[in-house]
């Protein structure tokens, strides 16, 4: 996998990581239509925890990308693996995939937190445990004290 990676000049998607960034999304597109994209091409919804669809509040879209991460790197590597030959439907465009800057549950909400509390954070991103949306506010209220991410997956 990471030879195409290579060849595309892309980051390599390393064993291990579980955080992804997929690049190429139609700016039209809701985070309920990344989900649902997502689970079609996957298969499944429960191989992931976390998605996120920033959005451009000045355009009104979304920045054309989402961050996802992934509970099992070997699903991370199949998401790869799947999207690399994806096209967007909503404008034909070939996913680009990349490793996210934060990798895992605890970072990404840790990252999202820190957007938060600074005021640039808009919308939510879905957190998804086992296989069902769970508010993502109520996940950050339940741990707001707390610096151990990990016990998330308890909620």
């Amino acid at each position: 996998m990471s030879s195409l990676s290579t060849m595309q000049n892309f980051p390599a998607i390393e064993p291990g990581m579980t955080t992804l960034m997929l690049r190429g999304v139609p700016l039209d597109y809701t985070q309920n239509q990344i989900l649902a994209e997502v689970v079609r091409v996957m298969g499944r919804k429960d191989t992931f925890d976390f998605l996120y669809l920033p959005q451009d509040s000045a355009k009104g879209t979304n920045c054309g990308f989402v961050f996802m991460n992934f509970k099992d790197p070997e699903e991370t590597q199949r998401c790869a693996a799947l999207f690399r030959k994806h096209n967007f439907a909503g404008n034909g465009a070939r996913c680009v995939v990349l490793p996210a800057r934060c990798q895992g549950m605890r970072d990404n909400m840790k990252c999202l937190f820190s957007r938060a509390s600074s005021g640039r954070l808009k919308h939510s991103p879905i957190a998804i445990w086992n296989g069902r949306e769970v508010d993502i506010g109520k996940l950050a209220r339940m741990h707001a004290n707390r610096d151990d991410f990990d016990s998330l997956s308890s909620a």
